[in-house]
């Protein structure tokens, strides 16, 4: 394997460096993802909860699974299914292979509005349409790699 020039040698040091640069910029990226979040989800007259939920509704689930993914309590998730159902945008329907469960589940209005929270945030501020295709493909790849080793 060739050598590199001198100086240009990785260090553990410069690698340590790299490595709490890269955690910084993680950082700002989710702080940046969650206020843009946020606004559309105000914009919405939803509160950042009640974003949260209708993001994190991609199929119907049980109600204790959906606590679970929110990280919430029974009687919180209740209520704020209790407030997404009377605007319209979630509905319980029963588990067709347990109809002791209820699914909670997003209805067409629910679903147009978990669109207008998600479509193009990523890109919106990430700035991905500023980037050309070979580095939004390394982007990528490099993403699959840290996420799905």
């Amino acid at each position: 394997m060739p050598s590199q020039p001198i100086g240009l040698q990785p260090t553990a040091d410069s690698e340590g460096t790299v490595q709490r640069e890269i955690g910084s910029l993680v950082d700002e990226l989710l702080a940046q993802l969650y206020r843009a979040f946020a606004r559309r989800a105000d914009g919405l007259d939803l509160t950042l909860l009640q974003g949260t939920a209708l993001h994190a509704l991609s199929s119907p689930m049980p109600m204790n699974v959906f606590a679970s993914t929110l990280s919430l309590e029974g009687s919180t998730v209740t209520g704020l299914a209790d407030r997404l159902e009377a605007r319209g945008l979630v509905e319980r329907r029963p588990d067709p292979s347990d109809r002791r469960v209820k699914l909670l589940a997003l209805t067409e209005a629910g679903e147009e509005v978990r669109a207008m929270l998600d479509d193009g945030l990523a890109v919106e501020v990430l700035g991905l349409d500023r980037v050309d295709g070979d580095d939004l493909v390394t982007f990528r790849d490099g993403l699959r790699a840290l996420l799905h080793p």
